[in-house]
């Protein structure tokens, strides 16, 4: 049933009535096939740790049974399929990049594809809009994303990644690209451009006149601090 599913998923739900003579039937899909081949390649990998002798069925059971499993998905998730579809400026980059970057966590992006069943087709299409975004809109990637955007070939390498973001934050600095950060925080904008400087190694200074320069070109990124490069597990799917 499961690679059936897993093929296109589509059931066909009939109704009978007495002596089970058929009275209606109803068709549900849903764009869930690749969820569908995402668990099985899961549970074959999990299997091979497992020992056959201990593996169990009825212990399964009992454990998915249990009180604390989260059977159904409860906690709530505000995803749906045209997320974060419009991005018109540096503020709203910022806040979708925070909180793709949360599910992005590998927990997290486990209990949304695997529990929620939230189309994993749809995930990869926001996570790669937000990043696109972001580049947009100057707004730093966490190494989370960076890594989702390198192996989805948004950017060849860290260094034209680094310096499309850098480019970008100039031109919002400079008021050439939308910059809808609060006026009264124009140090921030500075110090957030400085910040995605140094990063590639791009010579700054504290002067705002340092932004008006040629836009560097071939910087030398370095990775920053903190945070998990790893790829999530969903974005190594084809």
């Amino acid at each position: 049933m499961l690679e059936g599913l897993a093929s296109e998923f589509r059931v066909v739900i009939a109704l009978f009535a007495g002596e089970r003579l058929p009275a209606h039937s109803r068709e549900a899909r849903a764009p869930l096939a690749e969820n569908v081949r995402y668990v099985l390649s899961l549970a074959d990998e999990y299997l091979k740790s497992v020992p056959a002798p201990q593996r169990s069925m009825p212990d399964a059971r009992r454990a998915f049974l249990t009180d604390g499993f989260d059977r159904l998905g409860q906690r709530p998730v505000a995803f749906n399929e045209d997320s974060f579809a419009l991005i018109s400026g540096p503020v709203a980059a910022r806040l979708a990049v925070s909180v793709v970057d949360s599910w992005s966590d590998r927990d997290h992006e486990d209990y949304l594809i695997l529990v929620h069943s939230f189309p994993l087709p749809w995930w990869r299409r926001i996570r790669t809009r937000v990043i696109l975004g972001a580049i947009e809109h100057g707004i730093a990637l966490p190494p989370r994303l960076q890594a989702v955007a390198l192996a989805q070939g948004v950017a060849p390498n860290r260094r034209e990644l680094w310096g499309r973001v850098l480019a970008s934050a100039i031109d919002v600095a400079e008021r050439r690209k939308p910059n809808d950060f609060d006026p009264e925080g124009r140090p921030t904008t500075g110090t957030w451009c400085s910040r995605s400087a140094r990063r590639c190694r791009c010579p700054s200074s504290a002067g705002r006149s340092s932004w008006r320069r040629p836009r560097p070109r071939g910087c030398q990124p370095t990775a920053p601090a903190g945070g998990s490069r790893s790829v999530p597990r969903s974005a190594r799917r084809p």
